[in-house]
C-alpha cells in the first residue's frame, strides 16, 4: 500500500461513516465530543498546495482538521 492508496482507503471509510450518520445508524459509537463529520476532501480536492497526500475533515460545528499521510516504511 502506498500513500495514495492509504488516502483513498481512509477517505472511503470516512465517507461510509458520514453516510451512516446521515441515515441515523445508532450502532456507530463516535468518541465523546467528536460531533458529526460533515465533509471529507483530499488535499487536491480542497486546493491545498502541497505534494503530500492527506485529507481535510470538516465537522458539522465548523471545526476543520488536516491529516497528512506520510509512508514511513
Amino acid at each position: 500500500m502506498n500513500e495514495r492508496q492509504m488516502q483513498n482507503a481512509l477517505e472511503s471509510l470516512l465517507a461510509n461513516l458520514i453516510d451512516a450518520q446521515r441515515r441515523g445508524r445508532d450502532e456507530i459509537d463516535m468518541p465523546d465530543g467528536m460531533g458529526e463529520i460533515a465533509e471529507v476532501e483530499d488535499f487536491v480536492q480542497a486546493g491545498v498546495l502541497t505534494r503530500d497526500k492527506g485529507l481535510i475533515i470538516r465537522l458539522a460545528d465548523g471545526s476543520e482538521f488536516d491529516i497528512t499521510i506520510n509512508q514511513s516504511r
